[in-house]
């Protein structure tokens, strides 16, 4: 028995790269529909290895996969020491641990749940794992877990503030044991629900749908037509709303919420809300009550929404969830398949009909549909359909839809090209080589699931351009292939800061028993990232968010030179006042061509980001937040403006740059770039302009003072003053470039300031200096210090 043509005795899942790659390989054999992933799984994880496995911490999500990954019978014997361990568990196990525990020891589970819920109010991982998953306890478990979350809710005879992704799971599971109390909590969510961003109401009215109806469909359809998507009207949907009357009321009733007629909403519901359950019926009046109270509802922006909540509400009664009857033949089949609703399961029955149709019937009819519906949720069941049948004349016009802007589509299609397996793997290599560029991370991503000898000839192929565009793919088709003969090719990129690099290389090792000092030093520092980032999940989810924020960033960046991409350790972010991409100050060289300076953030990289300021925006404590910027790698600055534009830090240096070349003789451009490299700290560059710029033209007094300023950073006060002495040289003929009228009377105070108090810390003769020398009016005090530096108040000096 082979994984990846290396034989099962030869792999040792203990180690916990193998047994990721491990996970990997039986995952993708699930995914390519072929039988024996659970036999090969049960081969190469017995019981001693799981437990050896579950009972380290320090790879967090390799205990996650084990849980969710492995076959349950082969977790479950370990559930007891899973349960003992529960609250000291990473916080990523929390969940599927949980999971497991509501399944098989629900006892267990609920005493664990109490006992947390009643020593932790935090909102952290291990609370929403409670919530999510008490719900399917059994009762009376259910009902002690609910009374547990209730109580801490309203702890201290307090109301609760309302935060949506916590307060609707408590209703949730509230509602669901008839608590007491939920009309309380209904109440909290009435007031706070109408004030909220639109998206957030949808979100929650989908949610309170399916908690009082059990279904959301119809409340998805609303929400999605007010939002300004193409939905069909319920009078199309006939198989799931079939009383053909109540259908064309409902649209009627929708039509007019859509010109914020909320009242038409209202007397609907009023009409028919004898079909919804008693409970339901109360609920919905007092939320009714309490939004029909919100002033200026004609023209609030959230009346569409809020309101289409009660006809929605009726109409999930009415809905046919699962409409399909296989009376109607092949047509009637495509009919319901092709019906624009997301979500939709594809019965057995039809996969059986088509497959007994003859071959060249099924394709036509199933190909000719899908062009016709391929920008449609429809056309997410056909590929399915496609898929089961497995007939190699769907390859064609699937690849020809792949990387379509229906990003669901293009992912169906994929989980469809895996289930076809090596077949097809030339047909995707042919279509790599020819086909679009959005298609490549779906055709490279079915490719490594698939795996096999041609998978490996292209990867040999197209090795060097892989690496260079997508590290992330090419390791996964590395660690897909496994041939040994890719380590050769690895090992110049490893040590170099690219842990998707270093892993795929280790795991290679491991899996073809190599060994040496240099791999265990390379896999002690991979490891110890790894213990790093795990660290700062658990102090982020003990809310500890000031110290899980990170002192850098691995981040994705391009190289401006040559393309290559990867990722960067940064320690160093600047983010302006406006839309224009972050600066990274960091001087980096870019890890293929050795260019210095040429590497941007890839989106990839702006989004890491953009994660890392929300993180710290969640940060509630001033003080506390304040704290995590100043770890933060993060930096914020004004808004920059460069010749009356304003732009990007790096557009701001490329715009001086192309004018210093344009230009070379104005130092003005120069001092405009020095104090761009002063405000992201890069002084040494900072320096070279300014001494660019004064000596072109020292009668430009900004370039004086700011290498006084650097000097100051050098604490060299000799360097400084004299760098002074030289600006006062030039008085009082000289050039202002980049400071305003209002600006330049605080540099001269600035100024001023520094030179009369380095010449005193210096001891130097001579007289000081004050603003009348630079042609400035300065407004001061009698009882403030003179500006001439005699040290006496202004009163009983110059202005006697």
């Amino acid at each position: 028995m082979n994984l990846a043509s290396i034989p099962i005795e030869h792999i040792n899942t203990r180690d916990h790269f193998v047994a990721h790659w491990a996970l990997d390989r039986i995952k993708n054999i699930k995914e390519r529909g072929e039988s024996g992933a659970d036999a090969i799984a049960r081969v190469l994880f017995p019981e001693l290895t799981v437990r050896s496995l579950l009972a380290t911490f320090d790879d967090d999500i390799l205990m996650v996969r084990l849980i969710r990954d492995l076959p349950e019978d082969l977790v479950v014997p370990h559930l007891h020491c899973l349960a003992d361990n529960w609250v000291e568990l990473p916080s990523l196990c929390a969940f599927p641990s949980a999971e497991l525990l509501v399944r098989h020891l629900p006892g267990r589970a609920v005493d664990l749940f109490v006992a947390y819920l009643h020593g932790d109010t935090r909102i952290s991982d291990r609370m929403y794992a409670i919530l999510a998953t008490a719900i399917d306890l059994p009762e009376p478990h259910r009902s002690g877990v609910a009374e547990a979350v209730m109580e801490l809710a309203f702890r201290n005879g307090k109301t609760p503030s309302f935060d949506q992704l916590i307060t609707l799971p408590v209703y949730r599971l509230a509602w669901s044991v008839d608590h007491p109390r939920c009309p309380e909590l209904l109440s909290v969510i009435a007031k706070a629900l109408p004030y909220g961003e639109t998206r957030d109401i949808d979100r929650a009215i989908l949610e309170l749908s399916e908690i009082f109806t059990g279904e959301f469909a119809p409340c998805d359809l609303m929400t999605d037509r007010f939002e300004g998507y193409s939905v069909p009207v319920f009078s199309e949907l006939a198989a799931f709303l079939p009383d053909a009357s109540f259908a064309a009321d409902l649209d009627r009733v929708v039509d007019s919420l859509g010109n914020l007629e909320h009242l038409s909403a209202l007397e609907f519901f009023d009409r028919r809300k004898s079909d919804l359950p008693e409970r339901a019926v109360s609920a919905l009046e007092f939320l009714g009550e309490e939004w029909s109270g919100i002033p200026d509802l004609d023209n609030h922006d959230n009346t569409a929404a809020l309101f289409s909540f009660f006809p929605a509400c009726i109409a999930a009664a009415h809905w046919i969830a699962e409409p399909w009857a296989p009376a109607g033949g092949p047509d009637a089949a495509l009919a319901y398949l092709t019906v624009d609703l997301p979500d939709i399961e594809l019965p057995d029955g039809i996969v059986e009909m088509f497959a007994a149709l003859p071959r060249e019937d099924a394709t036509s009819r199933l190909i000719e549909s899908f062009e016709k519906y391929h920008d449609r949720y429809g056309a997410l069941r056909i590929v399915e359909l496609m898929g089961f049948l497995g007939y190699r004349e769907f390859v064609p016009v699937l690849l020809k839809h792949l990387g379509s802007d229906f990003d669901r589509l293009s992912e169906t299609i994929t989980a469809v090209l895996i289930r076809y397996g090596e077949t097809v793997a030339g047909d995707i290599i042919d279509a790599l080589e020819k086909g679009p560029e959005g298609s490549f991370h779906y055709l490279v991503g079915a490719l490594e699931r698939i795996g096999g000898q041609s998978v490996g000839a292209y990867l040999d192929a197209h090795f060097d351009e892989l690496v260079k565009e997508d590290k992330e793919t090419a390791m996964n088709l590395v660690e897909s292939v496994a041939d040994p003969r890719f380590m050769e090719r690895l090992k110049p990129l490893t040590g170099k800061g690219q842990e998707l690099v270093d892993s795929a290389y280790l795991t290679l090792a491991k899996l073809h028993g190599t060994s040496s000092d240099e791999l265990s030093a390379l896999e002690a520092l991979y490891n110890e990232q790894q213990r790093e980032k795990a660290r700062r999940r658990e102090q982020f989810d003990a809310g500890e968010l000031a110290a899980s924020v990170p002192a850098m960033l691995h981040m994705e960046m391009a190289c401006r030179a040559c393309g290559d991409i990867a990722r960067y350790d940064v320690g160093s972010v600047y983010i302006t006042e406006s839309s224009h991409k972050p600066f990274v100050a960091d001087e980096l060289r870019c890890i293929a061509c050795g260019a210095e300076d040429t590497l941007d953030p890839t989106n990839l990289g702006a989004f890491c980001i953009t994660a890392e300021l929300m993180r710290i925006t969640c940060i509630q404590d001033k003080r506390e937040a304040r704290e995590a910027l100043d770890r933060s790698p993060l930096n914020l600055l004004p808004k920059l403006s460069v010749m009356g534009r304003e732009m990007g830090l790096q557009e701001g240096i490329d715009l001086y740059r192309e004018q210093i070349r344009e230009e070379p003789g104005k130092g003005e451009h120069h001092i405009g770039l020095g104090n761009i490299y002063r405000a992201v700290k890069r002084f040494d560059g900072a320096r070279l302009c300014y001494e660019a710029a004064v000596g072109l033209n020292p009668m430009l007094i900004e370039g004086w003072y700011g290498l006084s300023y650097l000097a100051g950073r050098d604490e060299d006060a000799r360097r400084g003053f004299l760098a002074l002495q030289k600006g006062v040289d030039q008085l009082p003929d000289i050039v202002w470039c980049h400071l305003n009228h209002s600006e330049r009377r605080s540099f001269v105070s600035n100024y001023v300031g520094d030179y009369n108090d380095l010449k005193r810390f210096l001891n130097l003769p001579g007289p000081f200096i004050h603003h009348g020398m630079f042609g400035a009016t300065q407004k001061i005090g009698r009882n403030d210090p003179c500006p001439c530096g005699s040290g006496a108040k202004y009163k009983k000096c110059c202005g006697k």
